[in-house]
């Protein structure tokens, strides 16, 4: 992955997790008569969000503990 354009792999794995998803919802539909509905709303953003801002705030803990601990002190433990 290039440091320029990390968000290409990322890009390329929704898009292929969505064409997979709406390939199954074919065929689910066409052997079992069931319908599944592959589709993004406002709420997926809002989750989303939601989830970025949570992993977030779990890096920033344990990055705030090592900054105030010595790295001498860091590397002999």
């Amino acid at each position: 992955m290039s440091d320029g354009e990390p968000w290409r792999p990322r890009a390329a794995g929704v898009a292929l997790g969505y064409g997979v998803a709406r390939a199954i919802s074919r065929q689910l539909r066409a052997a079992r008569g069931m319908q599944m509905p592959v589709e993004f709303h406002a709420g997926d953003v809002r989750l989303l969000l939601g989830l970025l801002a949570a992993a977030g705030l779990c890096a920033l803990i344990p990055a705030a503990i090592a900054y105030r601990r010595s790295p001498k002190t860091a590397l002999r433990a």
